[in-house]
């Protein structure tokens, strides 16, 4: 926490100070000196951002769990927005998202890639009445 002004000017300090109580011996138990690395890829990643409507109660987590699971060469799923108004049937939601998709092993083309995205599509429409935003 901040000191007393009288303890900072003790010390010739004209500003505020604050203080902190460290527990070293267990900052050095807890502490590791393995380090993670993790190599700059060597192939492209390619992204496809997804404009969807769902039901309202559908959770992100959800969402997110169907999306990761199509694919390993989907590396991430990003929530980017939520839309309800002009244009979204009551009771749903606008949902917009970007994947990320990459290969270790090699580029991906374009066809790879909008299959995969098919296959998820197909998944949310499925599992989760979702549908492509038009």
């Amino acid at each position: 926490g901040l000191s007393t002004r009288q303890m900072a000017e003790r010390f010739g300090i004209n500003r505020d100070v604050a203080v902190v109580n460290l527990d070293f011996t267990t900052l050095a138990i807890l502490a590791t000196e393995a380090r993670a690395f993790t190599p700059i890829p060597a192939y492209p990643a390619s992204s496809r951002d997804l404009s969807l409507v769902l039901p309202h109660a559908t959770p992100w987590a959800d969402l997110q769990r169907l999306v990761l699971g199509a694919s390993p060469l989907i590396r991430s799923v990003e929530y980017l927005s939520t839309y309800t108004g002009s244009g979204i049937p009551s009771g749903t939601k606008g949902l917009a998202c970007r994947l990320q998709l990459r290969s270790d092993e090699r580029t991906l083309s374009s066809a790879e890639v909008d299959d995969i995205v098919k296959q998820v599509v197909g998944n949310l429409g499925r599992d989760l009445n979702a549908s492509l935003r038009t």
